[in-house]
C-alpha cells in the first residue's frame, strides 16, 4: 500500500468523520498532491499546504474558501495523525511546518 492510499484510509476512518463533501475534496487532493513515498504526516501537511496555495492562488473568489477549508483540515489532521505518534512527533512536525513554510507560501500571494 502507498501512503496516499494509507493516507485516504486513515482520513476514512476518523470518528467522527468529517462531512462527506469535505471528505471528497481532501481525498481527491491527497490523490493530486501527495507524495506517495512520504510518511503520513507529511502526506498530510504537504497537502495541506498545496491546498493553501491553491487558496491564495485564487485569492478574493469564493471558490478559495473550498480549498482554504480543505488545508485547514489537512494540517489539523497532520498534527492528529503526529499526537498518534506521541508528543516527540508533534513537536517535530510543528518545527518542520513553522512560521518557515508559511512564509514563502504568504510572500509569493502577497
Amino acid at each position: 500500500m502507498n501512503g496516499i492510499t494509507a493516507a485516504i484510509d486513515w482520513l476514512d476512518a476518523r470518528k467522527p468523520p468529517a462531512p462527506e463533501d469535505l471528505l471528497h475534496r481532501l481525498r481527491r487532493a491527497l490523490q493530486r498532491h501527495g507524495d506517495p513515498q512520504a510518511d503520513l504526516t507529511h502526506i498530510l501537511a504537504d497537502t495541506g499546504l498545496a491546498l493553501l496555495q491553491n487558496a491564495l492562488r485564487v485569492g478574493s473568489d469564493r471558490s478559495a474558501a473550498f480549498d482554504l477549508l480543505g488545508a485547514d483540515a489537512l494540517l489539523t489532521y497532520a498534527f492528529e495523525a503526529a499526537a498518534e505518534q506521541g508528543v516527540d512527533a508533534v513537536i517535530a512536525l510543528a518545527q518542520e511546518y513553522g512560521l518557515e513554510r508559511f512564509e514563502p507560501i504568504a510572500a509569493a500571494h502577497g
